[in-house]
Formats: C-alpha cells, structure tokens, sequence
C-alpha cells in the first residue's frame, strides 16, 4: 500500500452482511428471528441510523434491548419456538413496551448524560474558581499586596 493510498471502507457492504444475516436467521429460526426483531426495532433503527465510528449510540441501546428479551425468550421456547407464539409473546403490551422503553431509555441517557455531567464539571470548576479567588483577596488584605489588576 502505497502512502497515500487510503484504506478501503466498508460502505454498503456492512448493510448488504446485515441483510443477508438477517435471512439466514428468518430461514433457520424464523421464531427466534421475529421475536429479536420485534423486540429489538428500535436497537436496530439505532444501529442503522448511527454514524458514528463503531456504533457508540447504538450499543447501549442494543445491549438494553438484548438484557430485555431474555424472558420473553425463555417465554416463547417453554411455550413452544414457533412463529405463532413468537409473534404472540412479541405483540404482548407488557414485553413490547418494556423492552422498547428501556432502549429509549438508553438512547435517552445516551444523549443527556454527557450534557449532565459537563455541566456539573463546570459548575465544580466555577464553584472553584470562586474560592480561590475569595482566598487570594484575603491574602493579598491580609499581607498588604495590591490587588492583582494593578491598581495601586
């Protein structure tokens, strides 16, 4: 590879690795496909719609979506891993609103927290800031120094 050469990027190959992915899983297991797709939409709407360099957004919201589906899982295979009872324990209110809701959750948290935690390092820094400024004062007072602006 040459210096200037740049790498290639995967482009729309990841989409068409997804899309085959996906097949492969409604072929095998279409139960178990449907189910996770359902359930997961909006960690795959996430995943799709993330740009960013390794999906930074849509692992949290993903991983939330996964932690959800666990007992619905174990739902559907007692009751038996078809697709009927997949798509029966998939629509359920309870299970639906549940695990989309903790991945709106975590997509949620993903864009308020570093708002959040930036703002409250600013106001520790300020809060700083003001005592060192009140102990300079008292200093400069208390050993006769002029002030810092350079009145005298």
């Amino acid at each position: 590879m040459s210096a200037t050469a740049k790498p290639a990027k995967a482009g729309a190959g990841g989409i068409w690795m997804l899309g085959l992915a996906t097949g492969i899983a409604l072929a095998l297991a279409p139960g178990a496909a449907a189910l996770a797709l359902v359930l997961l939409m909006p960690g795959v709407a996430a995943f799709l719609l993330d740009g960013g360099k390794g999906k930074p957004a849509a692992r949290p919201v993903l991983l939330c979506g996964l932690a959800t589906i666990v007992f619905p899982g174990v739902d559907w295979w007692q009751a038996g891993p078809d697709l009927g009872n997949a798509l029966a324990i998939a629509t359920r209110p309870d299970r639906l609103g549940l695990a989309w809701s903790m991945q709106g959750l975590a997509w949620l948290a993903i864009e308020v927290l570093p708002t959040l935690i930036r703002l409250v390092l600013d106001g520790t820094a300020d809060a700083r800031i003001v005592a060192l400024q009140r102990a300079r004062t008292h200093l400069e007072e208390e050993w006769n120094i002029p002030p810092a602006g350079g009145a005298e």
